[in-house]
């Protein structure tokens, strides 16, 4: 019997290629047959009214001669809730439950040993997700299916929606697990997007992916182009509405007419004045200098501070701290915007650090240097987010804030940790925001700059006036910066018209305004329950006063009502019948399974090269209303030896940036218009050396300072035998 299972085991070692194993985590397996185990992600997503359905489907292949356990770790949305999933094999469909987390484990587990098929989701952060596959047969595809609900904010009447495809190594003092990386190994995305909100869209843009984009009756699909579909980054869409979007707004669902309805109301506040010149401000920009930004994210991030620095007040105060083993700041205390300073800053950031990623050490420096005690200090964290400590963050944060302290969290990269960014935020009493790869770098600094520049509304409180909401979420309505939505959901026996008023306190000031919400503005989403019911669960689990077990008594019982997965519950399907490929208890006993399935290093991460470049698809369309990039008048003149060919080449990858510096000002001004022409240099190593407006009849400077800074980051080409190129290259801009 023994002689038996050694035998048995010797020829399963022949059958497997060799494993990789380090001392943190087992490396999945690849061979012949290709990737081990997933093959392909489709996604395909609805957005009605700023409510997001998306499916997701997941394809597992097991191409070796032996059944295999699989474990996959993925992120998605922080704002996501996981309401279904189905497992899929040949013709046999099975449909998940949901149960308590070791309840759900216990079921999965039972079933994989007893050789019938199985899947099991849990959640490890509100962003990071495992999925676990048993009972692969040699040979076999199996698909796993979710559904997850999202409800989107506008910021600055500008809608997103993103979809995570890769989690970036995570950084932790306590030696976190984590998934294994792995090559590319032929493994795609498909991304499908179905505007219907019902009213003309706008701009469609992507900061991430090249699109395109296909006019409906009732709005537009995107998909991702031909060849832009690795999934090691991000996928972002955005886009506007042409009409203004309404002051107020709701979504409302009753699925029983027994029962109390649901809804969500999102307020839309008036433009605030900016804020008096005269309050002090303190700006610390705290930039993560780790291992992991080493590259295209550091680059990125000394860009965007450079361009923060230089949009200074003069009676501002600024410092600049770095952190990663440990953290260090540049001036002692922060000091005067000068001239002689900003060089200082922009000298002393250039070189980069490397090593852990202590955030805790940055925040402290940050919130406990010296300055002046009247004076609202203003914090810029800039990072990719790849730490494991988050709750240890959120505490260092909570314990050291103050009354004039605000976060404002920046994601920087191609795929930064967005569960971290938006919880930071929201426990510094700031804002999140995002600089993709292809992001233009003054974009997140104009709306940093825009937030900070007017008041911030606190203290709110609403006015429902006929209509009662039990169970509101947020409970406390937090600060609202410039751009920003104020948003409730709760339950209500009576939908009604009504007068809101909103009261909140500006500086010192007590402010009051009405809005009206009328039958025309209230539109029914059946995924409104789930929306209230994440929210509900986001709440309970990110307030750092309760213990788990405190937390856990919140979030089950509303977990198990709304069907959805959360830190205490799981979603578990499992076959009633035995799997084809039979019961091998000893395929189970080897050092390296199951198997962990490997993910992809997120574009531009040190040592992998960026790839893909964002697009807007061939639709002519701007914020506000609608533009295009009309076709060009006159050819561009090149001086020197390079072809047109080339350089064309480049502008056509490169237009989503160009287009966005121009639909961006067309938001507030409707009818811009104009012939820009711009004057590059290209140098010998292909680099663009110089650039500037040759000419404009636009005459806004906003756009043409834009279109220059997009130019000079440019790559093109090196012209032939060496020598520089100069090019003087005309656009022609026009509302639709």
């Amino acid at each position: 019997m023994v002689r038996w299972m050694v035998l048995m085991w010797m020829a399963f070692m022949v059958t497997l290629p060799a494993m990789a194993k380090s001392p943190q985590t087992e490396v999945g397996l690849l061979g012949e047959a290709g990737p081990l185990v997933l093959l392909h992600t489709d996604v395909d997503a609805m957005v009605q009214w700023g409510m997001a359905v998306v499916d997701v489907r997941q394809t597992f292949h097991n191409p070796y001669d032996v059944p295999m356990d699989a474990t996959y770790v993925f992120p998605l949305s922080p704002g996501a809730a996981v309401r279904a999933m189905t497992l899929t094999c040949g013709d046999r469909e099975l449909v998940a439950h949901v149960d308590e987390k070791e309840a759900a484990r216990k079921a999965y587990e039972q079933a994989v040993q007893q050789g019938r098929k199985a899947a099991l989701l849990e959640q490890q952060r509100p962003d990071v997700f495992t999925q676990e596959v048993g009972r692969l047969c040699p040979g076999e595809v199996v698909e796993v299916s979710l559904q997850y609900v999202e409800a989107l904010e506008p910021k600055a009447e500008v809608w997103s929606l993103v979809f995570p495809t890769t989690v970036g190594e995570r950084y932790d003092p306590r030696d976190l697990d984590l998934p294994p990386f792995g090559p590319d190994a032929g493994r795609r995305i498909d991304v499908a997007l179905t505007l219907d909100e019902g009213l003309p869209l706008g701009s469609i843009y992507s900061d991430s992916h090249t699109i395109d984009i296909t006019d409906t009756p009732t709005g537009a699909r995107i998909t991702l182009a031909d060849g832009d579909d690795v999934p090691n980054k991000d996928v972002h869409v955005a886009w506007s509405l042409a009409t203004k979007t309404p002051s107020v707004a709701a979504l409302v669902a009753r699925p029983d007419p027994a029962d109390d309805a649901t809804i969500a109301i999102r307020i839309e506040p008036p433009p605030l004045a900016t804020i008096d010149v005269h309050t002090p401000r303190e700006l610390v920009f705290v930039m993560d200098a780790s291992c992991s930004m080493n590259g295209v994210p550091w680059d990125a991030t000394v860009r965007l501070v450079e361009e923060a620095i230089d949009d200074l007040r003069p009676d501002d105060t600024f410092n600049l701290v770095k952190f990663s083993s440990a953290s260090s700041a540049l001036f002692s205390t922060p000091q005067p915007a000068t001239g002689d300073h900003r060089a200082q800053a922009k000298g002393w950031m250039q070189a980069f650090v490397g090593g852990g990623t202590e955030m805790t050490a940055g925040i402290v420096e940050a919130l406990t240097m010296p300055g002046n005690p009247d004076a609202l200090r203003i914090v810029l964290l800039l990072t990719d987010g790849y730490i494991g400590n988050d709750q240890e963050v959120f505490h260092t944060t909570r314990d050291h804030l103050s009354d004039n302290d605000r976060i404002f969290a920046l994601g920087v990269g191609s795929s930064p940790n967005r569960g971290l960014i938006e919880e930071l935020a929201f426990h510094g009493r700031g804002d999140a925001l995002y600089a993709l790869l292809d992001t233009p770098v003054e974009e997140p600094i104009q709306a940093f700059a825009d937030r900070i520049a007017t008041p911030v509304l606190t203290d709110i409180e609403l006015d429902l006036g006929s209509l009662v909401i039990r169970d509101q979420v947020p409970s406390v309505i937090p600060d609202l910066f410039a751009g920003q939505s104020l948003r409730i959901v709760g339950r209500t026996d009576t939908v009604v018209p009504t007068k809101i008023q909103v009261h909140g306190r500006r500086g010192l000031q007590r402010v009051t305004y009405d809005v009206w919400l009328d039958p025309h503005t209230i539109r029914t989403h059946e995924a409104v329950p789930t929306y209230w019911a994440r929210e509900a669960i986001r709440e309970a689990e990110r307030n750092l006063e309760t213990t788990s077990e405190q937390k856990k008594a919140t979030v089950v019982p509303i977990a198990l009502e709304h069907h959805l997965v959360s830190t205490y519950t799981s979603l578990v399907a499992t076959d009633i019948t035995p799997s084809p490929c039979g019961d091998s208890p000893w395929y189970r006993t080897g050092p390296n399974l199951p198997v962990k399935v490997e993910t992809l290093l997120p574009a531009g991460t040190a040592g992998i090269a960026a790839t893909g470049v964002g697009g807007l698809g061939l639709r002519g369309s701007g914020v506000g209303g609608g533009g295009n990039l009309g076709a060009i008048r006159s050819d561009p003149i090149i001086l020197g030896s390079l072809d047109r060919s080339p350089v064309d080449d480049v502008i056509k990858r490169n237009m989503n940036k160009i287009r966005y510096c121009y639909e961006r000002s067309l938001q507030s001004n409707h009818t811009l218009a104009g012939k820009v022409v711009v004057k590059f240099t290209i140098a010998a190593d292909g680099s663009v050396s110089a650039a500037s407006i040759k000419s404009s009849t636009l005459n806004h400077d906003q756009v043409e300072s834009c279109l220059v800074g997009v130019f000079r980051r440019l790559k093109f080409l090196a012209p032939k035998g060496g020598g520089i190129v100069i090019v003087s290259y005309p656009f022609l801009f026009s509302p639709r």
